[in-house]
């Protein structure tokens, strides 16, 4: 049995990649892979959520059910597994654990993006989340970690609730590489696929050139927030925190006031340019860190 843990990483059309995995799971079965649909959300958040939480059982369950099915590849996906790049300790005993219910091969994949653009589409995901993240404060945080971290929040009971979201790709991917046993799989978000995540169904099974000749795109899902959604997102934020109407208005202006200055200072472009200079050369990263033999 192998399985093919999809770890995101965040906002580079994970739910893309769920959503065609559970529109086509029927597909998927045909060609030995068992994905697990859910109702509601098409991501398998809840088990990930289980195994950071140290839930290893919840690996345990999925290959039982992948083998019940007859499938060789159990495939999982969630973007909250990226945080096994900041805690690789995570990932090896996810590993343990799926090699003890017979697991024989593991690989983790990950789809890497422009610092950037993965900057400015989070500042705008987070809102939805609660939470205003500055991108002067933002960005001072990446240069210093290679990254931004969440914690401590409440996000609903039990679930694991702990963001780290990377942008030091080298750093911590290779660190990864070199705390697991599995292979770890980097592909370039930016890279020209048919289908979003076809690196994924390509580890997933050898069929995949015929599976997506055969499969339904996903369409657009869970595009960036317009700026009329994004202050109505924080415009709840400050009422929740017990502003009137008015001073939400007001605080809403005043951020609209900075918004443009940034653009037309150019401090925006200056910050995207930062990380894109500091953390966008990673083509070195890509594929499986293997050494490429040459041909005699």
């Amino acid at each position: 049995m192998r399985l093919v843990l999809h770890i995101g990483l965040h906002k580079t059309a994970s739910t893309a990649v769920q959503t065609l995995c559970r529109d086509n799971a029927g597909l998927l079965a045909e060609a030995g892979v068992h994905w697990r649909v859910h109702q509601g959300y098409p991501a398998h958040h809840e088990t990930a959520w289980a195994l950071l939480r140290g839930e290893t059982g919840a690996i345990d369950d999925y290959i039982a059910e992948a083998r019940t099915m007859g499938a060789r590849t159990a495939l999982l996906s969630s973007e909250e597994l990226d945080y096994v790049l900041h805690v690789p300790q995570k990932a090896q005993a996810i590993e343990a654990a799926a090699r003890a219910a017979g697991v024989t091969e593991i690989v983790w994949i990950a789809a890497l993006r422009r610092p950037s653009e993965v900057f400015r589409s989070l500042i705008s995901e987070l809102t939805k989340h609660g939470i205003h993240l500055d991108p002067l404060q933002g960005y001072l945080e990446i240069r210093r970690t290679g990254g931004l971290h969440f914690t401590g929040r409440l996000n609903g009971g039990a679930q694991f609730w702990n963001w780290f979201y990377t942008f030091d790709y080298p750093r911590y991917v290779g660190r990864l590489r070199e705390a697991v046993a599995g292979r770890v799989v980097a592909y370039d978000y930016h890279a020209p696929e048919r289908f979003p995540g076809a690196a994924v169904l390509r580890e997933a099974t050898h069929d995949a050139g015929m599976l997506m000749d055969r499969m339904t795109p996903p369409g657009l899902v869970n595009a960036r927030l317009s700026e009329a959604e994004i202050a109505l997102n924080l415009g709840a934020m400050l009422a929740g925190y017990g502003h009137e109407p008015e001073e939400v208005a007001a605080l809403l202006a005043a951020r609209a006031t900075c918004e443009r200055a940034a653009a037309e200072t150019g401090a925006a472009r200056i910050i995207d340019d930062a990380l894109d200079v500091r953390f966008g050369d990673y083509a070195a990263v890509l594929g499986d860190g293997m050494p490429v033999m040459e041909e005699a």
